[in-house]
């Protein structure tokens, strides 16, 4: 499965059969992000090949095991290659890199691949946020992650993440959502995301319902003055019956 996520563009630049049997493809990312779930039906007859600007990568899986990773160009114009599963060969500048899983680099165009860096762990998710909402903009909040310089939250359709129907990057540890106005089951993630624009592991995706396609603007307000209210009456009670 190759994932083309928004505002990308990718090429299926070739494909090809050579002389020892190996079935070869070559994916080019023109611009943006692009995931990729492969599992080989033989690892040793199959082979991924993908291009980002002057950089190269071939993942690497074992037979009958999922090799699972995200690359990308950034607008400086830098390669990023995040390994969740597998590992990957990365090549540049005529030198080659090997990046186990769990790890990930930016390399600068025209230059050799850095050494690899571990990804940031997954952030967790607020128990307050999943559920069921009579509204379509709730808050979605998360944990910090240690050396992040901003998040990346992504909003799926199902609960593997298959199909996003929209990504946010904020620099801080919360996020509104907004402009998806529709009643019905989502799910949503995310991702920390380090100085080198690598995207981290992503949180495991939560479920949030909307049982109503509206927005509300006075939420916060409207519950805190209930909850004061409520409070208040409690008092009173409670003075009451003493």
């Amino acid at each position: 499965q190759l994932k083309v996520l928004e505002y990308s563009q990718i090429f299926l630049q070739s494909r090809s059969t050579g002389l020892s049997g190996i079935d070869s493809a070559t994916i080019e990312v023109i611009k943006g992000d692009t995931e990729l779930n492969w599992e080989p039906l033989s690892s040793d007859q199959t082979e991924i090949i993908i291009v980002t600007g002057g950089t190269i990568s071939k993942p690497q899986a074992m037979a009958g095991k999922t090799a699972e990773l995200r690359t990308g160009i950034t607008a400086s114009g830098n390669s990023v290659i995040s390994v969740y599963k597998g590992n990957s060969a990365v090549s540049s500048a005529g030198s080659e890199v090997k990046v186990k899983q769990g790890m990930g680099l930016s390399v600068k165009p025209g230059q050799a691949p850095p050494e690899p860096k571990p990804l940031l762990k997954a952030p967790i998710i607020s128990t307050q946020v999943s559920g069921s909402f009579n509204y379509t903009n709730p808050i979605i909040s998360w944990t910090e992650v240690d050396d992040a310089v901003s998040y990346l939250i992504e909003i799926c359709s199902d609960a593997s993440c298959q199909i996003i129907l929209k990504q946010a990057k904020v620099d801080s540890t919360q996020w509104q959502i907004n402009d998806l106005n529709q009643i019905g089951e989502y799910h949503f993630r995310v991702a920390a995301k380090s100085e080198d624009e690598l995207v981290g592991f992503r949180s495991p995706a939560q479920k949030i319902e909307f049982t109503a396609a509206v927005e509300d603007f006075l939420g916060p307000q409207t519950y805190n003055a209930i909850k004061a209210a409520l409070i208040a009456h409690s008092k009173q009670l409670s003075q009451a019956l003493a």
